[in-house]
């Protein structure tokens, strides 16, 4: 689930939840309230998950199972729960906060960009999730249940995790389970998930491999049924220059049959890997999306800066030391607070006389990397300032190709001038008359 996040949080506007400060909101459910969240202590930023004892207890049942299963849930590519707790009729859950895009985001923006992810790519975000559900699958009759595009996140600093184990099925909590209920997405359930049968790993594969189905096609709404030929797949998948070897892992995890699957994510991480001839590395993977947002990854680096002030603030404001005046030398103390309002008056006026400087964009310094400047002119061409959004792609091929006489070997610069060149040619063929 992306998370948009934005620079209004102060001391004086946020609301407290115990050592937490409240942020901004993210989501508000019919069971949880969601809300990125600063722990006043050690000045993380967390995602906070909150519901109301006063909650049907069916559902607060169900909370509690998610706390349980998140703690017994431990790999890098699973999303890490911090600390729960109850303050007042509230429990928490405070999950860490992945600072990137999920998947659906994702791929609507490199759609846009005209900037698909590679097959290298596409296979090492797939096999991380499959690492991770191969640790969560340890868990006694763990299944996650949801694995869909919007529970799956790269992270700017390239990491990809699974989120979400609200409705995650563990031999604890099966009990709770009704037999014949849906619980998931439509999207990308498994034939049994769909018909409310019991479920074993083997469903988080075929939901996985809607995933990597989606990846390879750009294409969320087009969905692959379940018992695909792999000639129909193959017809399917057309153009997108998918080797036969991969085309067989993602046919085997979509049979309809789970004995016809792989038995485990293990076993079907193990045959994709066999299928890539390459897999893309974490900076890769941090170039790829740090390219799509540039902006959005900026503009976590302000929000990053400010969140750091706020939490300074917050322990001053917690610190008894700052919050009371010495009871030595009161006169002295009040002499000096009269002096500095003295030169602070006197600074004011004279500031209000001066003439005012001209505005500064605050990201000035940051739009000189050529980067930024293609996703500039990518949102100037898709708003329809065909001019302006050619003249920043020149600007930026124009450096890239300074970057490329001095380092040729500059894997950045390289691809970002094909983009440019890419923008420009297709503006080039849009403009010309019919």
């Amino acid at each position: 689930m992306s998370i948009e996040v934005n620079l209004n949080a102060s001391m004086d506007s946020v609301e407290r939840f115990g050592k937490y400060l409240l942020l901004q909101p993210i989501r508000k459910g019919g069971m949880s309230v969601l809300h990125l969240a600063l722990n006043t202590v050690d000045g993380r930023v967390v995602v906070l998950k909150r519901v109301r004892s006063d909650k049907a207890s069916d559902l607060l049942a169900r909370f509690r199972d998610e706390i349980a299963t998140s703690f017994q849930l431990h790999h890098g590519n699973l999303v890490r729960a911090i600390e729960t707790g109850t303050i007042g009729d509230v429990t928490f859950l405070a999950l860490e906060w992945i600072q990137g895009q999920d998947l659906t985001v994702l791929i609507d923006r490199a759609g846009r960009f005209d900037q698909p992810p590679s097959l290298a790519v596409v296979g090492a975000i797939v096999l991380a999730v499959l690492d991770g559900l191969a640790a969560a699958h340890k868990v006694s009759g763990f299944v996650h249940r949801d694995v869909k595009p919007d529970n799956i996140m790269l992270g700017y600093d390239g990491e990809v995790k699974l989120l979400d184990f609200g409705i995650a099925l563990s031999a604890f909590k099966s009990a709770r389970t009704i037999p014949g209920m849906q619980m998931g997405s439509i999207g990308s359930m498994s034939p049994e998930q769909k018909d409310g049968k019991p479920v074993d790993a083997r469903s988080d594969l075929f939901s996985l491999a809607t995933v990597l189905y989606f990846l390879l096609t750009g294409v969320s709404t087009d969905k692959p049924e379940d018992g695909h030929s792999k000639e129909h797949l193959r017809t399917r998948l057309a153009g997108k220059d998918v080797p036969e070897p991969v085309l067989t892992v993602l046919w085997r995890a979509l049979q309809g049959n789970p004995n016809n699957r792989y038995g485990s994510a293990a076993e079907m991480a193990a045959a994709l890997r066999g299928a890539l001839s390459g897999v893309a590395s974490t900076s890769d993977l941090a170039l790829f999306i740090g390219g799509l947002f540039a902006l959005e990854k900026q503009r976590v680096l302000e929000c990053a800066a400010e969140w750091q002030s706020l939490f300074d603030g917050a322990q001053r404001w917690q610190d008894p030391r700052a919050m009371t005046l010495p009871h030595v030398w009161p006169r002295r103390i009040m002499l000096t607070l009269g002096v500095a309002a003295l030169i602070a008056t006197v600074m004011v006026t004279w500031k209000i006389k001066q003439p005012l400087p001209a505005a500064r964009p605050r990201l000035t310094a940051f739009k000189s990397n050529p980067t930024t400047k293609l996703t500039l002119a990518q949102i100037e061409l898709d708003a329809g300032n065909y001019a302006k959004a050619v003249g920043i792609a020149s600007q930026a091929a124009r450096e890239f190709r300074q970057v490329l006489a001095t380092n040729p070997a500059d894997a950045e610069a390289q691809q970002g001038l094909l983009r440019a060149e890419r923008l420009l040619s297709s503006h080039k063929r849009d403009s010309v008359p019919e």
